[in-house]
């Protein structure tokens, strides 16, 4: 039986879809949303230096609206990489340790597992009966 899953951000896929990826496919999407993130941070704290700069004046809406959407972003982008390597886990590829994917840690990821597939690596259960990866 299929994993049902449930992500905390909105992704292009379902996890269904994820397992259905080929490896490649799968790594080369880790390496392009790792690259989009390195941006997105530096950009994250080019804004930040911008409000530290400028502690006197009350900074713009719209300004402090971009930075919350830039935030949203990367952790919806966060999540997906945490997704995208628990697949490749799954599919075998690698272990935990090589992504270091610690069931500890990814206890605190976002997306949940339940009615986990028999076999699959071992997870942490959360406290609604879903498994975190």
């Amino acid at each position: 039986m299929a994993a049902e899953v449930k992500f905390r951000y909105p992704q292009p896929f379902t996890w269904a879809q994820v397992m259905d990826l080929d490896v490649g496919t799968i790594s080369q999407e880790i390496t392009r949303l790792q690259h989009s993130l390195d941006h997105l941070k530096f950009t994250q704290d080019q804004l930040q230096h911008l409000i530290d700069t400028t502690a006197h004046s009350v900074p713009d809406p719209e300004f402090m609206g971009a930075i919350q959407e830039n935030v949203d972003v990367i952790n919806s982008q966060e999540e997906r990489i945490s997704i995208l390597k628990y697949a490749l886990v799954q599919k075998g590829v690698v272990s935990h340790s090589h992504y270091d994917l610690d069931p500890g840690r990814l206890a605190q990821r976002p997306a949940t597992i339940t009615n986990p597939e028999p076999n699959a690596p071992s997870t942490t259960e959360g406290d609604d009966g879903g498994f975190y990866i």
